[in-house]
C-alpha cells in the first residue's frame, strides 16, 4: 500500500478540534492511510448492514456508509461524541452507540434473518480473543479485521510449530475461513503504534463443513462447551458419538487411538496451556 493520499490532516483536525489526545491503553491508532481505508470499505456489500467496532473521529465510519445500507459504529470513548454526531448527521444511515463492543449485545442489531449483516473491525490485541467468542455465533456473512501483526501471525497460522500458534489460531480457524486481504505499515496510523498490521477478512464456515470434518466438529464442540467445563475426554466422547452415531465403547477406541496424554484428556478445555494446545491439535489431524 502506498501511503500516497493520507487523512492525516483529516485526523489531526478532528482530534484538535475535540482537544483529545489518543490513549495507547484503548487502542486508538487512527488509521490515516486512503487506500487502506478504501480496502476495508471494499469488503462490505453494498446494502449490508455493518457493524463498525472501534469508530474513533469517524474517517472509516464515512467510508463504510458510502456502501452499506446501515452502519451500527460502536465507540468506547465518549470523548469522540460530538464528531461522531456530526458524520451521523451527515450519513443518515449511521448510527453511533457508545459502549465497551465487548458489551454491547450485537443481536440487538442483528436480525437471525439478515444474511447481509457484517463486521468491521480495528481490535486492540487485549480484547482479540474475547471478541472472537463474541462472534462465533453471530449470523454474519462476513467479518473484517485490521489487526497486529502479533494476531494475524495468530489467525493465520498453518501448523503448531508456528510461533504464534495458540487458542486464537484454533478459534478462528475452527469457525472461520481465514483469508490475509493486506499488510498494513504502521506508519499508515496515527499516532503510529508499535507493530505494523494486517487486515484479515473471515468467512464463518457452513453446516456442512462442519459434518464432513472431524476435527472441526470436535473444535467447534470444545469452544461451544468450554463456559460449562467439561473434560475433554468427555466432549471427544459425546462428539464423536454424535457425529458418527457410535456406541460409547466405539467412540473410546477412537479416543484411545488418538494417543492423548491424560495431562489433556482430563482436563476442561479452558484450562489447557499452549503445549496442550497443540498435543490436542496434531491429535485432531487427519
Amino acid at each position: 500500500m502506498s501511503g500516497d493520499s493520507t487523512s492525516l490532516p483529516k485526523v489531526k483536525a478532528r482530534l484538535e478540534e475535540l482537544g483529545v489526545e489518543p490513549r495507547e491503553s484503548l487502542g486508538q491508532h487512527f488509521l490515516i492511510d486512503d487506500e487502506t481505508v478504501a480496502t476495508l470499505a471494499r469488503t462490505v456489500s453494498p446494502g449490508s448492514l455493518v457493524i463498525e467496532v472501534g469508530a474513533g473521529v469517524g474517517q472509516l465510519t464515512e467510508a463504510l456508509a458510502g456502501r452499506a445500507g446501515r452502519v451500527i459504529a460502536i465507540e468506547i470513548d465518549r470523548r469522540f461524541e460530538p464528531v461522531l454526531a456530526q458524520v451521523a448527521k451527515d450519513c443518515q444511515n449511521v448510527e453511533v452507540v457508545f459502549g465497551d463492543a465487548l458489551a454491547v449485545d450485537f443481536h440487538r442489531y442483528i436480525s437471525k434473518t439478515d444474511q447481509k449483516a457484517q463486521v468491521v473491525a480495528s481490535l486492540p490485541f487485549h480484547i482479540s480473543e474475547p471478541f472472537w467468542q463474541k462472534i462465533v455465533d453471530l449470523p454474519l456473512s462476513s467479518i473484517t479485521l485490521m489487526v497486529g501483526d502479533r494476531s494475524a501471525g495468530a489467525i493465520t497460522a498453518q501448523s503448531e510449530e508456528s510461533p504464534y500458534f495458540g487458542q486464537l489460531t484454533l478459534l478462528a480457524q475452527t469457525f472461520f475461513d481465514v483469508n490475509l486481504l493486506a499488510e498494513v505499515k504502521k506508519s499508515q496510523f496515527y499516532p503510529v503504534p508499535r507493530t505494523n498490521a494486517a487486515i484479515v477478512r473471515l468467512l464463518p464456515r457452513k453446516e456442512p463443513e462442519f459434518r464432513a470434518d472431524r476435527r472441526l466438529f470436535l473444535f467447534r464442540r470444545l469452544f461451544l462447551t468450554a463456559q460449562k467445563s467439561p473434560l475433554i475426554k468427555n466432549v471427544l466422547k459425546e462428539g464423536l458419538i454424535e457425529a458418527n452415531q457410535l456406541t460409547q465403547n466405539q467412540a473410546r477406541a477412537i479416543i484411545a487411538k488418538m494417543n492423548l496424554p491424560p495431562e489433556v484428556l482430563d482436563k476442561p478445555f479452558g484450562q489447557l496451556n499452549n503445549d496442550d494446545l497443540k498435543v490436542l491439535s496434531r491429535a485432531l489431524r487427519p
